[in-house]
């Protein structure tokens, strides 16, 4: 069983940084109304 918060490791502040930056590029346009969650995984395990 893994635990809780080290399904692929720690989020850290980079990957929080890095989903603002596709958030705010064109790339995310089409993306509308989502939660995103940057959380390693940790809501799955």
């Amino acid at each position: 069983m893994v635990k809780r918060g080290q399904l692929l490791g720690w989020c850290e502040a980079i990957d929080i940084a890095n989903m603002a930056l596709y958030r705010a590029s064109d790339e995310s346009a089409s993306t509308t109304g989502q939660v995103i969650l940057v959380d390693s995984g940790a809501t799955i395990s």
